[in-house]
């Protein structure tokens, strides 16, 4: 099996089964009844970042760093990159990176899939920044579980967080490699440093922080 090279249509249990039998490295997301490789497709139509960029990888790896022991003592679970998630009606995804805190609820698909995410963060790229800021934002916080969905700009320094706050939801943004941003979850402030260590960003965006780049 290799990614298609454009959309399939099919239906949630065709998707799953689809997505299960897929080799290793090849994860599938399904939205509206459309399957699409992880990544997405870039301007050009074709497959983007089927293996990902050194940034996004460096960064994958910080934020996993960065949240799990913090998680472990919240009682946490954490899961980066490989956990696929149940966002609003039947799209299926799979977040950069997730916590699941409580008692978290899974489907019994294979792999099973996450049902009460309580944070969920995406690594953007110019390829997913519209898919992340848009449907991916709109999927997510109609999520009864979701607390936090987090956006980490691959290029710049730049964190938004979309918190809850009782029926309504309020973005903050965090710009720079002095900054923190608050995460309510586990109850403490998360340095973009630590985030962005060892990866070559812009300290401050060329845009007005939060819009789309």
């Amino acid at each position: 099996m290799a990614y298609p090279a454009t959309p399939l249509r099919m239906t949630a249990e065709e998707y799953l089964a689809f997505d299960a039998a897929a080799p290793p490295g090849e994860k599938y997301e399904f939205y509206d009844g459309w399957v699409v490789p992880r990544h997405g497709y870039d301007e050009t139509g074709t497959v983007a970042m089927a293996g990902a960029s050194p940034e996004h990888n460096d960064i994958g790896i910080n934020v996993a760093a960065t949240f799990h022991a913090l998680a472990r003592k919240q009682g946490c679970r954490a899961g980066a990159g490989d956990q696929r998630v149940r966002s609003f009606g039947r799209a299926y995804v799979y977040p950069d990176f997730v916590l699941a805190c409580g008692e978290p609820v899974y489907s019994d698909d294979t792999p099973p899939v996450l049902e009460t995410p309580s944070l969920v963060l995406e690594i953007t790229s110019t390829s997913t920044v519209a898919v992340d800021r848009g449907q991916k934002l709109t999927s997510y916080t109609q999520l009864d579980s979701l607390q936090e969905y987090w956006i980490l700009d691959q290029e710049v320094a730049e964190v938004t967080r979309f918190a809850r706050t009782g029926n309504s939801w309020r973005i903050e943004n965090a710009v720079g490699l002095d900054a923190t941003m608050r995460c309510d979850v586990l109850g403490v402030e998360i340095a973009l440093a630590d985030l962005y260590a060892g990866v070559d960003v812009d300290d401050q965006p060329p845009y007005a922080p939060g819009s789309p780049s």
